[in-house]
């Protein structure tokens, strides 16, 4: 008799191995039930669900997130967040996260270019953060400024906050599936960094759901121009139209910025 597995059975499969262990629940419930969804069953839709979380995360993710390296190297830093050890820190730890390991060439100018000219900035949001967060010694904000972020992996989060806490930042590192992440608080400024990208492959339509949800002054997207092989693919016409698509329509003043490997769109209310 063939056996029948359950969502909770197929949800524990998906997640069993070191490589998905570390992800929040909601989003494995989450793809395991649109996987489920194209009629795929037992190993071939638990397979279907990693090769998607993989897909959305796993590419990306650094080789060691080992909490307690990461807090032990940490320990022996200044705090001051402007300090050349911390800087140095920052920048050895994006070294090994695919998506911010792309930007450390342009990180002097970067968030200086993309965050100009607008009202102080009182709190941020960082929504599918990855490593971005340790990029806030080049970011132009008050070291006072409330900074949020959201990631799916449970042990980024530990790193973030370890951080937030060393460096005396009010930051708060959150581990949800943002899809679901409630978003009744409105933010001066929210950064979504190739993040919609990655929701549009889960299912069309989710990056607008997303952005529709946020309560913001200014969203700053932004969409690679580079796949994680090197090939540039004409991404920049492709995103660039997918761009304009979730714009239509939103009373929102564009600035847009096009750096080697990445397009960045700051949207603002009026």
């Amino acid at each position: 008799m063939k056996t029948i597995l359950t969502v909770e059975d197929v949800i524990r499969q998906a997640s069993a191995s070191d490589a998905y262990q570390d992800i929040h629940m909601d989003v494995i419930r989450r793809v395991c039930e649109t996987e489920g969804r194209k009629g795929l069953q037992g190993r071939e839709l638990v397979k279907s669900i990693r090769s998607r979380l993989h897909q959305i995360g796993g590419a990306y993710l650094p080789t060691n997130l080992d909490p307690e390296i990461f807090k032990t190297e940490l320990a022996v830093l200044p705090r001051d967040i402007t300090s050349s050890e911390i800087r140095q820190f920052c920048l050895k730890k994006m070294e090994q996260h695919a998506s911010t390991k792309e930007r450390l060439p342009l990180l002097d100018h970067f968030f200086q270019e993309i965050m100009a000219g607008l009202p102080v900035i009182h709190s941020v949001l960082d929504l599918a953060c990855g490593l971005t967060p340790l990029s806030l010694p080049w970011m132009p904000l008050e070291p006072d400024t409330p900074y949020t972020a959201v990631d799916m992996y449970n042990r980024m989060a530990v790193n973030l906050q370890e951080f937030f806490d060393h460096t005396r930042i009010p930051g708060k590192a959150v581990v949800a599936d943002i899809v679901t992440f409630p978003l009744e608080q409105s933010y001066d400024v929210v950064l979504l960094l190739k993040t919609l990208p990655c929701l549009e492959q889960q299912g069309k339509g989710m990056a607008a759901a997303l952005v529709n949800r946020l309560k913001a002054k200014t969203i700053i997207i932004s969409y690679p121009l580079r796949t994680l092989g090197g090939s540039r693919k004409g991404l920049g016409a492709t995103y660039e139209t997918d761009f304009n698509r979730l714009a239509e329509g939103r009373n929102w003043q564009i600035s847009r910025f096009e750096f080697t490997n990445e397009l960045v769109f700051r949207c603002c209310q009026p």
